[in-house]
Parts: C-alpha cells; structure tokens; sequence
C-alpha cells in the first residue's frame, strides 16, 4: 500500500512565521510581517462546525486506534 508517511509530495518552505497570542496562532508571510504585525487572512469554521469536528476528534481519540 501507500506509505502515510511519505515526504515526497511536501510542498515546499513557503517561510511562514507564527505566533501564538493568547492562545491563537497567527500566521505571517515572513519575518517582516511579523514585526509589523500583519498577520494573513485565513478562513476559519464558525463556532458550531468547529465543535462538531472537536467532538469528531476527541471520540476518535477515546476509542483509540482500530
């Protein structure tokens, strides 16, 4: 079968920077706008769908691996 862990189609370093601030991490396009704190604008699911999918992951993390 097909090896999960396979590196081979990794993109490559796009040299995003990251920071966490109170407990969110933002993602910068480099170190510049990092200091400038100009984070990017990505999507991000509304409060219910991200509790439906949490659920989804803790349920698979209680019953542990098949």
């Amino acid at each position: 079968g097909e090896d999960p862990y396979s590196m081979e189609d990794l993109q490559q370093n796009l040299n995003y920077s990251l920071r966490m601030k109170d407990g969110i991490i933002y993602v910068y396009d480099n170190e510049d706008a990092l200091k400038q704190d100009q984070p990017r604008s990505l999507p991000y699911p509304d409060l219910e769908t991200f509790a439906i999918d949490m659920s989804h992951v803790l349920a698979m993390i209680a019953d542990g691996p098949t």
